[in-house]
C-alpha cells in the first residue's frame, strides 16, 4: 500500500508539474501561432515593398530610355539639317573668290568706256562679264539691289554719308561695291554711301 500512495503522489505531482507546464506550453504555443500569423504578414510588407523598389527603378529606366530616344532623335534631326545645309552652300566659297574678279572685270569696263580704248577689247571684255554673271546666276549668286533703296544693314554696308535735300533720309546714294546673295544668305554685303538729313 505505500507503494500505491506513492504512485499516487507521484501521479498527482506529475498532474500538478504537467498543469504548471501546460500553461506555460500554451503561452508557448500561442506565441508561436502569433509569430507563425505575423510571419506572412512581414513577407508580404517585404515582398510590397521589394515590388515598389522594381517599380521604381523600371519607371526610372523607362524615364531615362525615353531621353534617350528623344536625344538621339534630336541628333538626326540636326544632322540631316546639317548635311542639307552643307549641300546647299557648297560653292560659297567659291563664289567669293569669284568676286574681286568680278569686280575687275567691271572696273575694266568702266576704263574701256571712258577712253579712246578698242571697241573690241571692251565688247570681249563684256562678253565674259556677261557669260561670268550669267554661270553665277545660275549657281544661285544674286545681286543685291542698293542704289536708291532704303539703307538695310543686313544688305547694306555703310561706309560714307552723302547730304543730299531731294533724297530721304537713310537712302543709298552710290554704290561703291556691289553686294551679293548666294540663294538667301547674303555673302557680301554693299558698300554704299547713306543719305542723311
Amino acid at each position: 500500500m505505500a507503494e500505491e500512495e506513492k504512485k499516487q503522489q507521484t501521479a498527482a505531482e506529475e498532474e500538478k508539474q504537467q498543469e504548471k507546464q501546460s500553461p506555460e506550453k500554451e503561452e508557448a504555443s500561442s506565441e508561436v501561432k502569433e509569430t507563425q500569423q505575423e510571419a506572412p504578414e512581414k513577407e508580404e510588407e517585404k515582398a510590397t515593398e521589394k515590388e515598389s523598389k522594381e517599380d521604381a527603378k523600371t519607371a526610372a529606366l523607362m524615364d531615362q530610355m525615353m531621353r534617350l530616344q528623344a536625344d538621339f532623335a534630336n541628333y538626326k534631326k540636326r544632322t540631316s539639317r546639317e548635311k542639307a545645309e552643307i549641300a546647299a552652300y557648297t560653292t560659297e566659297g567659291l563664289l567669293k573668290k569669284l568676286l574681286p574678279i568680278i569686280d575687275n572685270l567691271e572696273r575694266a569696263l568702266a576704263a574701256t568706256e571712258n577712253e579712246d580704248g578698242s571697241k573690241e577689247l571692251a565688247t570681249g571684255i563684256q562678253m565674259v562679264y556677261k557669260e561670268l554673271m550669267k554661270t553665277l546666276k545660275d549657281e544661285g549668286l544674286k545681286e543685291i539691289e542698293a542704289e536708291g533703296k532704303p539703307f538695310d544693314p543686313k544688305y547694306h554696308h555703310g561706309v560714307a554719308i552723302g547730304n543730299e535735300e531731294d533724297v530721304d533720309d537713310q537712302v543709298v546714294l552710290d554704290v561703291f561695291q556691289k553686294g551679293y546673295m548666294y540663294k538667301d544668305k547674303v555673302i557680301r554685303a554693299a558698300m554704299v554711301r547713306i543719305n542723311q538729313k
